[in-house]
């Protein structure tokens, strides 16, 4: 079974007096295709002496991907992704637990109620 994984910007929070990003929302969706988790995450960014910060108007997508990929730990990621890979097996196999008890198993059909019962005045 192949996973593909995609991420994706949610959201972004800025000041309003210059427009700088101060947070990143984001998230990874795996899709097996018969099956989808996700997971979501966000980056803080702080203001840095001399670094030019780009219009938000002039922002792209392509820009803020580059941000989250520089700030999110390789290895993390790729413990999210085999997380999101093994949830997806599991969602997909065979069930090998089961809750219960076995004196409520129901082994014979319910009886419908007969329609000439009188119903309560709402």
């Amino acid at each position: 079974m192949t996973t593909e994984f995609k991420t994706r910007i949610r959201n972004m929070e800025r000041y309003l007096e210059d427009g700088f990003v101060y947070c990143v929302h984001w998230e990874i969706t795996a899709d097996s295709g018969t099956c989808q988790v996700n997971r979501i995450g966000q980056v803080g960014f702080e203001r840095e002496e001399g670094v030019t910060i780009t219009p938000f108007d002039q922002l792209t997508e392509v820009d803020v991907m580059a941000w989250i990929a520089a700030h999110v730990d390789v290895s993390y990621m790729n413990t999210l992704k085999q997380s999101m890979t093994d949830q997806i097996a599991e969602l997909t196999s065979a069930p090998v637990t089961a809750v219960g008890m076995p004196w409520l198993l129901l082994t014979q059909p319910v009886d419908a109620p007969p329609h000439d019962v009188p119903t309560a005045p709402v």
